[in-house]
C-alpha cells in the first residue's frame, strides 16, 4: 500500500513458508500499482509452487488481465477458475464478465453472464458497460430493459453506460427517455 514494491518483495522472499495469503498479497501489491507483468509472474510462480489460488487471488489477477490487455492469459485463468468450480461465485463471475467486456469479447462476456445462477446490479453493469464501451448500443439497451424487467433497479453506473450507449447509437429519442428517468432521481436515494 505504501508503493514500496521492492520492500514487499524482500519480505515475501524471506518468508519461510509462502501460503495463498502471502502469494495473493504480493500479486495484489504489483497488480494494484499497475505492474501487471510482475503480478502475472508471481501468479505463475504461485501455480508452479503448488499453492492453489483462492477466489481472492482470482479477484486480484483478473483486473490485471483486463488492464494488460492479455486475453489469452485471461482465458487461461478463466479455465482454472472453471476447473475449481468457483466461476458461479457472483463476484468472480462479475469480474470475468468485466474482463471480457474490456477485451471487447462480447460473446465471452455474454456467455459468462448467461451461466451465472445469480445476478445483481453490478453484474448487469459489467455486461452493459462492456457493450457500451464497444459501441454496441443496441445490445446495451436490450440488457438495460431486460435488467429492469427482471426487477433489478439501475444505479448511477448503469445510467452512465446507457447514456454512452445512446451516444454511440446517436439515439436522441432514447437519450431523452433515459434523461427523464435520471431526472426522477429515484436511483440516487439508494
Amino acid at each position: 500500500n505504501c508503493r514500496r514494491r521492492q520492500d514487499a518483495r524482500n519480505v515475501f522472499n524471506r518468508m519461510s513458508h509462502q501460503d495463498v495469503i502471502s502469494w495473493t498479497s504480493i500479486i495484489s501489491a504489483y497488480g494494484d500499482h499497475l505492474h501487471g507483468h510482475e503480478a502475472f509472474a508471481f501468479f505463475q510462480q504461485m501455480m508452479v509452487s503448488g499453492v492453489k489460488p483462492n477466489r481472492i487471488t482470482y479477484l486480484c489477477i483478473l483486473p490485471v488481465c483486463a488492464r494488460q490487455d492479455t486475453l489469452s492469459m485471461g482465458k487461461e485463468i478463466h479455465t482454472t477458475i472453471a476447473n475449481r468450480d468457483i466461476e458461479s461465485d457472483i463476484v468472480v463471475g462479475t469480474e470475468l464478465i468485466n474482463m471480457y467486456g474490456k477485451f471487447g469479447s462480447s460473446k465471452d462476456a455474454r456467455k459468462m453472464f448467461d451461466k451465472m445462477p445469480e445476478r445483481n446490479v453490478v453484474t448487469w453493469n459489467a455486461l452493459i458497460g462492456g457493450y457500451a464501451q464497444q459501441g454496441q448500443g443496441h445490445e446495451a439497451l436490450n440488457c438495460f430493459e431486460r435488467m429492469q424487467n427482471e426487477g433489478i433497479s439501475p444505479d448511477v453506473v448503469t445510467f452512465a453506460s446507457i447514456v454512452k450507449a445512446c451516444g454511440s447509437m446517436r439515439s436522441t429519442r432514447k437519450g431523452v427517455e433515459i434523461h427523464a428517468e435520471v431526472s426522477k432521481g429515484v436511483f440516487l436515494a439508494k
